[in-house]
Parts: structure tokens; sequence; C-alpha cells
């Protein structure tokens, strides 16, 4: 398994390798500041704060994409002039007081 090999290569500190663990964190990706590059528990919470930060950022330009879409589609709504309705009264099924022949049924 290529995953596990790469997980022993990696100088991480027990507090680091659980929080990565429980927060989807790949090791590799994780820049190490303590003795000759081993990884803290404290960059991993710099990592998830980083990635955090980055979600949030993504989310804003996305909303305020949405945004501006939502005006343009409200600018050309403007332009666009109303549709003139003609009103028709409903046609009328059944005449009060009249019902349809029944010719075609046969009574015992």
């Amino acid at each position: 398994m290529p995953e596990e090999e790469n997980q022993e290569e990696i100088d991480a500190t027990d507090a680091a390798i659980k929080l990565a663990d429980q927060e989807g964190i790949d090791l590799a990706t994780v820049t190490g500041t303590g003795d000759e590059g081993r990884i803290l528990k404290s960059d991993v919470e710099r990592t998830i704060d980083a990635l955090a930060d980055e979600k949030d950022a993504d989310k804003e330009a996305h909303d305020a994409e949405l945004a501006a879409q939502a005006e343009e589609e409200a600018e050309v709504e403007e332009e666009l002039p109303e549709a003139e309705v003609e009103e028709k009264p409903a046609p009328q099924r059944f005449v009060s007081g009249h019902l349809p022949k029944r010719d075609h049924i046969r009574h015992p």
C-alpha cells in the first residue's frame, strides 16, 4: 500500500498524525517546522486553517458571482416589455338545468 509507505517515511509527532487523520489531511502536503522538518501538531493546525481560509475565499467568490448573475438577470427583466394578457371568459361546459341526452344507454 503506497499511502502507508508514504506515511511511514514522514516524520511527524503522534499528535500531528492523529489530528491529520481526524481532519483528513494528507501529511505529505504539510510543511514541518520541527527539528529536521518534523511535522508538529501546530503545522497540521496551520494547514487546516489555510484550507478553511481558501474554502471561505472560494465561497465568497462564488457568492459574488451569483450576485452579479442575479443583478444581470434583473436588468434584463427590466428591459423586457410586459406582455399584454387578453382576458377571456372560461368556456362553460354545462348549462344549468340541461343534461346531455343518453340515448346510447340501454336499461334492462
